[in-house]
């Protein structure tokens, strides 16, 4: 489907093309009929506070720690993660993408058209929306140019049906046992 885009603003305002508006200050997330909570992870909020379905959750990821912040949130129902990265983006975006893809929204906080693109396009998927922390009028712009960009790679189940042996031929190794665990596979 289409990607969705976000914008960090105090108010809902006009702007074409935007989907929902983030008010850190108000703590809310509106559009597109809903009203949802924005909840940072490790507020002193306690869990129970909050219905994980009507809620985004504000994530920094800096390390590899803070992906699997994403993926226990995902375990305990929350289904929209609205991610902070640093200086250094797209792996953080790409390991989300490869982690989460399908069991949660995966929204990047982006302050460039370059580098929504970059989260839009992350591992060929790409997140699921960019958050941008621009003014209302650069993110309507944005938008237009932003949603057309698609999902590069379109993966889905297949059933191996025959393996044969192909003979002696041009080969390349790529040993990554060690950074695999049971289930994990590489799409070449």
């Amino acid at each position: 489907g289409l990607k969705e885009v976000w914008v960090f603003a105090e108010s809902v305002g006009q702007a074409p093309g935007v989907d929902r508006f983030v008010s850190r200050s108000r703590r809310m997330v509106e559009g597109r009929g809903e009203s949802l909570r924005l909840v940072e992870w490790g507020s002193q909020e306690p869990c129970e506070s909050f219905d994980p379905g009507s809620t985004v959750l504000e994530l920094e990821v800096w390390c590899s720690g803070d992906e699997e912040k994403a993926l226990n949130a995902v375990e305990k129902g929350f289904r929209r993660i609205l991610v902070k990265t640093s200086d250094w983006k797209v792996i953080p975006w790409e390991n989300l993408v490869a982690k989460l893809r399908g069991r949660a929204m995966i929204i990047a906080e982006a302050s460039s058209v370059e580098e929504a693109k970059l989260a839009l396009r992350a591992l060929e998927l790409g997140v699921d929306a960019v958050a941008l922390d621009m003014p209302l009028e650069e993110a309507s712009k944005a938008a237009e140019e932003l949603k057309s960009i698609e999902a590069v790679l379109r993966l889905r189940e297949a059933t191996v049906e025959k393996v044969s042996e192909a003979g002696v031929g041009l080969r390349a190794c790529i040993d990554a046992c060690d950074n695999m665990s049971p289930g994990e596979g590489m799409l070449i």
